[in-house]
């Protein structure tokens, strides 16, 4: 086995064990320890400073995907590079310090009515800043020398870890809230220095400047870097804008709902990080040899096959939801997001149902257009937040991330269709459309059983059964029946 498919499928048993972590701590460990303005104003901080590092990042790890195999096989090269990136990411945090200073007054206003708490917390928003930037240089190294395990692990399931053991020292009373909440941003120190250490960093410290640039590279760089800047930008407004305008508008306690909810809901969209990184592989392929057709089929199996694994997620997230508020420690003050795990749950179904729009694109001559259509999604988000929250509170800002994300997928599909005549649809989709919501239907006529646990395990394998079925008899997906039937051989229910 290669090194690349060795890692990979390590990193998908990270990946999943991290979801395992990430869920126990959601659904349990914070609702049973931490108070909902707690938990709001933890998330605020977080968000906030994800929001600022594409500003003082400025690309840089995009940088380094695109431009590492140039420098790292000289040792020489490679110092002056490490010595740019560095530079750059000091530069761009000193930057971001210095706006927010300047713009304090006005950006802490909008927090001041509804959650104060985050004006006397902001220093911890730079700190985490230049944490994260210095984070994502180290972490895009190491992917970029085929370490992908490493970073997975430490993001996935050794960050989570530590933050459930702060969680648990200021269960126990051994720190307070201000400790908890610094010692929650420091946690991304440990990470760094553990990769400077993996990737021997220090050994380069001596020589990190800039020399050995060749004519016209450092303006090839850092206009690949501007485009890697408002790509990420973007989409991290996208990402954090409407949790932070739900702390804004209506305070700390509707923050840590929406936020809990939410990221709940984001559970449906695990099976398209797998799905869509073989699909590109192969669409990589297709449009350097410009076979169309070869793309197309691609295109609209991958869409096809990520609609149905979301359906049967969404429909298993929606059904089960009321239980898992039963389940959860104060459920009762959580309920108030049911509203927007069925958004955000549909959101991504909505998103997967489109396909790797953005990478047909991405692999396309047409790259430029996800710029675009991407920059009007952030400002989209904004505008559609603050025209919905205050009127539907969280379920507003749910419902503003399903619009847009609905609107900037047709504008792909549009695009797409237009200019490389290739869809993600088929009479196959609509067979889908028919049994998801064939599928929803059933969830009203199986009966509430009195047991929780027997609610969610009965209610589960009906859904399942019925869901899987229904694709397998109606052929929805030739690659999934497939995969059925030689899992149904296996377990001897089919000769």
């Amino acid at each position: 086995m290669g090194i690349v498919a060795r890692q990979s499928i390590i990193t998908s048993i990270i990946s999943y064990t991290g979801i395992v972590v990430g869920y126990l701590n959601l659904v349990y460990l914070y609702p049973k320890y931490l108070e909902l303005q707690e938990i709001g104003l933890l998330r605020t901080i977080q968000d906030a400073a994800m929001l600022m590092v594409p500003v003082a990042s400025f690309g840089l790890p995009q940088i380094i995907s695109r431009f590492y195999p140039r420098y790292s096989t000289e040792t020489v090269r490679y110092s002056g590079f490490l010595g740019l990136l560095f530079t750059t990411a000091t530069v761009g945090i000193l930057v971001v310090c210095m706006i927010f200073s300047l713009t304090h007054g006005m950006v802490m206003s909008s927090f001041a009515e509804k959650a104060p708490m985050v004006i006397k917390h902001s220093a911890l928003i730079l700190l985490l800043v230049a944490l994260l930037c210095y984070y994502g240089i180290l972490e895009q190294l190491a992917r970029s020398q085929v370490q992908i395990a490493v970073p997975a692990f430490l993001r996935e399931v050794l960050m989570r870890l530590l933050q459930a053991g702060v969680v648990l020292l200021y269960a126990a009373s051994v720190i307070n809230l201000d400790q908890f909440l610094f010692l929650s941003v420091l946690l991304y120190g440990a990470l760094i220095l553990f990769l400077v250490f993996r990737l021997e960093i220090f050994k380069q410290l001596p020589s990190l400047y800039f020399k050995n640039f060749r004519s016209g590279e450092l303006k090839e760089i850092f206009l690949f870097g501007l485009t890697g800047f408002i790509g990420i930008g973007s989409s991290m407004v996208i990402a954090k804008i409407d949790s932070l305008m739900v702390s804004g508008m209506i305070g700390l306690e509707a923050a840590a709902i929406y936020t809990t909810t939410f990221y709940m809901a984001t559970v449906i969209e695990v099976p398209k990080r797998a799905l869509t990184q073989s699909a590109t592989a192969i669409l990589s392929v297709a449009f350097e040899k410009n076979d169309l057709q070869s793309a197309g089929k691609i295109y609209k199996q991958t869409a096809l096959n990520q609609m149905i694994i979301g359906g049967l997620l969404l429909i298993g997230l929606w059904a089960n939801t009321p239980s898992i508020f039963l389940l959860m420690p104060r459920g009762d003050l959580y309920a108030a997001g049911f509203y927007v795990i069925v958004l955000v749950g549909a959101t991504r179904l909505v998103d997967m149902s489109f396909g790797p729009s953005s990478e047909v694109i991405g692999l396309s001559k047409h790259y430029w257009f996800n710029l675009v259509v991407i920059s009007l999604l952030a400002v989209l988000s904004i505008l559609l937040n603050y025209l919905l929250i205050p009127v539907y509170g969280i379920s507003g800002a749910a419902a503003g991330t399903l619009i847009s994300i609905f609107l900037f997928n047709l504008i792909k599909f549009i695009f797409i269709s237009t200019r490389l005549s290739i869809t993600p649809f088929s009479n196959k989709t609509i067979t889908t459309l028919f049994v998801i919501a064939l599928t929803a239907g059933l969830n009203f006529i199986i009966p509430v059983f009195e047991s929780v646990w027997a609610d969610i395990i009965i209610r589960s394998s009906l859904l399942s059964v019925f869901y899987a079925g229904l694709i397998f008899l109606l052929k929805c997906s030739p690659e999934l029946s497939e995969q059925l039937s030689i899992l149904l051989q296996k377990t001897g229910l089919k000769k």
